[in-house]
């Protein structure tokens, strides 16, 4: 039997390569997963760039620089006050909003724009009407529109996305954005809207809204000839969408879906002279299929019919000198298309003028406007201010219709790529797709202001640079070295580090410890680095195995609050510092680096302080040169392209700038005695804060951040609304606790007062210490409690460990003697019930003493009752005998001045940590343990209102934590290192067991956080409810006998 012929392939089809269809189905299952960045929820993307999850797939969707960015931008606007910014809405051009179906979880359902649903055909099933499947806008394409949000709301604006259904009546989606903006509030909304999105805000206004300000970017107020080329199938994004397709040719795309769309058809020209052609006319149009549907023709124009016609509070922001199509003409049965500059490669000027609208120019081309650093920069302006400087182009300098060239529609027509692979489509494929979309994804207008985007793009720099100079007019000269190693081993005359206040130096610091013999981590210790934005502190290397003369610290402030200006200010007075002694230079890395700054920013931060400072400060010319040390590999070649670039902007002006680069110096040979062994993992941080107090003061938020512990340490920031009542009852429900699970309880506590991105970090950090820094109000927490949901719910405290630290400013010096760490005797000072009213307290006493009286490492002394008088105490705790004070007494608080709080001695007078201001050889640990109920007792300066609120149950549980609290805060107001304290009463069980394990854990060399977390664990094991009960402020680090 003869074979039946093929049937022919259609012309359409002839020249592309056509995959067959059981690849369509392995290419559903395939690739759906690989490429599953372009189906995440624009909600989730936002999550996962603050919580650090999903990085691999982010750099791919964003690019590596690009996400880099927008993790710096991210951490900057969530150190931003979370209510009370004035509303601003988003709207995106169109395509511009991600279609498809909404689904649980991380990954939506996307056809649009998701470059495998593109490659498996299902476009098809976007045409309209829609048969059976309710599509909607999911969220818009965060690959455009997110940096803009986020400068926004680094701004102070409360800004959000409105997406819409962009294949559909613009009249329609203005009744929706009516409707919205009514629900934000109305005529104090702003609306900033790319592209259509400004028709549809137009609409929206036309239909009777009222809002603050319209800022339209790009805008085809009278339409644009963009519909008629992706209507006859010969605009870029049709074919580069048409070559991925595996079913639809790019004839076929337009002439059966997105010819169906009104939302396209309405922007076809409509200037008010009309066209000629007149594109609102089906015979006009070839008769070859592709056209615009004929009813949707027909009825688009009453769509212009409702836009609202200029108003002062309108902007326009045009963009010019881009190659665009400014003219079509009928030739052939088919049309032809005139190129000139005349507009934003999108939009003709003459379609986007709105007359009696104020209207900017720029140059950046119409898809990347939302990218453009100066665009963003002005719409900033333009929201405060009403006017911008910031778009100096005048298009009446420019000849924008110089050299016009026409092509027709079959030179068009040719697809500009073929896909010659089967199955999996390739990252450079994808953006390949969006770069026909978006326009470039990193515009050369990426900078921070508007009037300095002709900055030229960073380029590799790999090669080593040897005494090349940027020079200009005479002025400062600095020599900037490269050096890829280890800051710790730089020739320089003083190196310079970055410190977050409350935080323990880690990395190049700790290097640099490991040489100077941990006196970086004692100076820490006690509190000689307070870490305050801008101080600076100074300290000789001496003869330790250091090439500088000086290691600098300088302070950055709390790790949740770092931003540029934070950063410029460290370097400037880094540089006013060096230039007043006479250091001539310096060597560091980028300071914020730490907090997983992106290092182009950082660095820009550290060359606009460091030019400040020298123009300012350095009149004789003496600095001389600055050291940029830097040990991964990618990240030092990108120091060295940024740094290039940011000198020959205007940054660098006033400088003469020549670059060299070291070459890798070995390092230097530490002996066994110097080296320090390595104890418990790094410490992750969690700071916490009140803030955004409600008029009845009833209502607040919670702003927290996490500095994780990992390699690539990343500050993390999230807000969380609370209310004085929930954490009332949360606080009441400890009593209720039965056993020594916390899980219930705990769990409630993180969710009440932390974000959910703050609880997915913090459960990365399981492997790691956890450090607490929280301010007064936030004290009031239980966070020893604190349980993170997983299977099953797990505890920082008895993980690895939980200490806090307080965010009081002036703390004082911490005052312990050195010696005692090393002379192997632990001496102990017992004070037992002063006021003779605490069975409990006596039970503690003989307990210790029982414990360790005939151990002979251990040596105690006891002052009881009438012996535990003001004056006895003063002296011991500054006699220096003491390692540590055991005091099982009462305690008080005093919220006015917490200073003046502090522990009561015999016939009921009062030791503050005023007192102990003026002492010196301060114990290293104070231990206070509280041995009955923290009901208040007026004698100790309460009033009677104090008493009747602190003796209910919640009252109860609040001030127990007050007291311990206040008690912390006043002994290190007074110079205390490290103090130790309960919650509730302790029972005779576990504070036996936990006392024993703890004193001889530090009499064996154990950290005090280590030894803090055994006596935990130790107590947990036993199924005992005490183990939650102590809490530590001071060093995790801290050793009381070094072995």
């Amino acid at each position: 039997m003869a074979k039946k012929k093929k049937p022919t392939q259609s012309a359409s089809k002839r020249n592309r390569p056509v995959a067959p269809k059981k690849r369509t189905l392995t290419t559903t299952r395939a690739e759906s997963h690989r490429h599953s960045e372009y189906s995440m929820d624009a909600a989730k993307i936002e999550h996962a760039i603050r919580t650090g999850s999903h990085e691999s797939l982010l750099m791919d969707y964003f690019g590596s620089e690009s996400y880099a960015e927008l993790c710096s931008l991210m951490r900057e606007a969530e150190s931003r006050p979370l209510r009370g910014g004035p509303k601003v809405l988003i709207l995106p051009g169109i395509m511009g909003s991600t279609i498809g179906l909404k689904r649980l979880g991380l990954f939506n359902d996307v056809y649009w724009i998701d470059p495998v649903s593109i490659a498996i055909g299902r476009l098809r099933q976007l045409r309209l009407p829609e048969q059976g499947k309710a599509f909607q806008a999911l969220g818009v394409i965060q690959l455009v529109y997110l940096k803009l949000k986020l400068r926004l709301k680094i701004a102070g604006y409360d800004a959000e996305y409105h997406p819409f259904d962009w294949r559909k009546d613009i009249t329609l989606l203005g009744k929706e954005l009516r409707q919205r903006i009514a629900d934000e509030g109305g005529e104090g909304v702003s609306l900033v809207a790319h592209s259509m999105g400004g028709l549809v805000a137009r609409s929206a206004i036309g239909q009777g809204s009222r809002v603050k300000q319209l800022i339209m970017l790009g805008t085809p107020n009278f339409g644009s000839f963009a519909p008629v080329l992706a209507l006859r199938a010969v605009n870029e994004m049709v074919k580069k969408v048409a070559a991925l397709d595996v079913r639809d040719t790019a004839k076929e795309l337009a002439s059966e879906i997105f010819n169906t769309f009104p939302g396209l058809i309405q922007m076809l020209p409509f200037p008010p002279g009309g066209t000629d052609p007149d594109f609102y006319d089906i015979n006009v149009w070839p008769d070859d299929g592709l056209r615009p549907v004929p009813q949707v023709l027909a009825s688009a124009p009453s769509a212009h019919t409702k836009l609202a016609g200029a108003s002062p509070n309108m902007v326009m922001v045009a963009g010019i000198n881009s190659t665009t199509v400014t003219e079509v003409k009928r030739k052939n049965g088919g049309f032809t298309f005139t190129y000139t500059k005349a507009g934003d490669s999108t939009v003709p000027l003459a379609f986007a003028l709105l007359p009696g609208v104020r209207t900017y120019y720029t140059d950046a081309e119409h898809m990347s406007m939302p990218l453009h650093g100066g665009v963003i920069a002005g719409v900033l302006d333009i929201l405060e201010k009403g006017e911008t400087n910031g778009f100096p182009l005048d298009p009446a300098t420019l000849d924008l219709t110089k050299d016009p060239y026409t092509k027709s529609e079959s030179e068009m027509r040719s697809l500009p790529y073929h896909r010659s692979r089967e199955g999996i489509l390739s990252k450079q494929e994808m953006r390949y797709l969006l770069e026909g979309f978006v326009g470039p994804l990193r515009s050369p207008g990426d900078t921070a202001t508007a009037t300095d985007a002709t900055e030229p793009e960073a380029g590799n720099y790999s090669h080593t640079l040897e005494g090349v100079v940027v020079g200009r007019r005479p002025g400062h000269r600095l020599e900037v070295r490269f050096c890829h190693g280890n800051i710790a081993d730089a020739d320089a005359r003083a190196i310079a580090l970055g410190l977050f206040r409350n935080v323990a130096p880690t990395g190049p610091a700790a290097a640099i410890d490991e040489r100077m013999n941990g006196a970086i981590t004692e100076l820490t210790q006690r509190r000689m680095f307070s870490g305050n934005a801008g101080e600076v502190f100074i300290t000789p290397t001496g003869r330790h195995r250091l090439v500088p003369d000086f290691v600098t610290f300088v302070g950055l402030g709390d790790f949740g609050s770092v931003n540029p200006k934070v950063l410029e200010l460290a370097s400037e007075n880094l540089v006013r510092a060096f230039v007043r002694a006479r250091v001539e230079e310096f060597a560091t890395v980028l300071l914020g680096a730490g907090s997983g700054e992106d290092p182009t920013i950082a660095l820009k931060s550290l060359l606009t302080g460091l030019v400040r400072g020298l123009l300012d400060a350095d009149t004789d010319r003496s600095f001389r040169r600055l050291v940029i040390c830097e040990m991964d590999p990618a990240k030092y070649r990108r120091i060295k392209a940024e740094m290039i670039r940011l000198s020959s902007t205007s940054l660098s002006k006033d400088i003469e700038i020549t670059f060299d680069e070291c070459a890798p110096l070995p390092p230097m040979v530490i002996t066994q005695a110097e080296r320090k062994t390595p104890s418990a993992p790094p410490c992750a941080y969690l700071l916490v804060h009140k803030e955004g107090v409600s008029e009845d003061e009833k209502e607040f938020t919670v702003r927290a951040s996490v500095l994780t512990a990992s390699g690539k340490s990343t500050v993390i920031t999230g807000v969380q609304p609370c209310s004085a009542s929930d954490l009332d009852r949360m606080l009441a429900r400890l009593k209720n606790v039965s056993g020594s699970d916390y899980s219930i309880v705990g769990s409630t506590l993180a969710e009440l007062v932390l974000s959910s991105d703050l609880r997915d970090v913090l459960a990365t950090q399981k492997g790691h210490p956890l450090v607490v820094v929280h301010d007064a109000y936030m004290s009031r927490v239980p966070w020893e409690t604190m349980a993170l949901k997983s299977s099953p719910p797990w505890h920082p405290a008895t993980e690895q460990g939980l200490i806090r630290k307080y965010t009081a400013d002036n703390l004082s010096v911490a005052k312990w003697l050195e010696s005692r760490i090393d002379d192997g005797v632990l001496n102990l000072l017992l004070v037992v019930n002063p006021t003779l009213d605490l069975q409990g307290a006596e039970k503690e006493g003989k307990r210790i003493r029982e414990l360790f009286g005939g151990v002979r490492s251990c040596k105690i002394d006891m002052l009881h009752g009438k012996d535990a008088t003001r004056e006895a105490l003063l002296k011991e705790f500054g006699s220096g005998k003491y390692d540590a004070i055991h005091y099982a007494g009462h305690a008080f608080f005093n919220s006015q001045h917490p200073s003046r709080s502090g522990i009561v001695c015999a016939e009921g007078t009062p030791l503050t940590g005023a007192d102990l201001a003026e002492l010196s050889n301060l114990p290293s640990l104070v231990f206070f343990n509280a041995c009955e109920s923290g009901r208040v007792r007026k004698a100790v300066g309460y009033t009677t209102q104090d008493v009747k609120a602190a003796n209910s149950p919640a009252g109860r549980a609040a001030q127990r934590l007050e007291v311990a609290v206040g008690l912390a805060e006043a002994f290190m107001r007074g110079g205390v290192a490290n103090l130790m304290g309960t919650y509730w009463p302790v029972s005779d069980a576990g504070a036996e067991a936990f006392a024993g394990y703890f004193y001889k854990s530090l009499l064996d060399g154990e950290t005090i956080g280590r030894a803090l977390l055994g006596g935990r664990q130790l107590l947990r094991q036993k199924g005992m409810k005490d183990w939650a009960n102590y809490l530590l402020y001071g060093s995790p680090e801290f050793v009381l006998k070094r072995q």
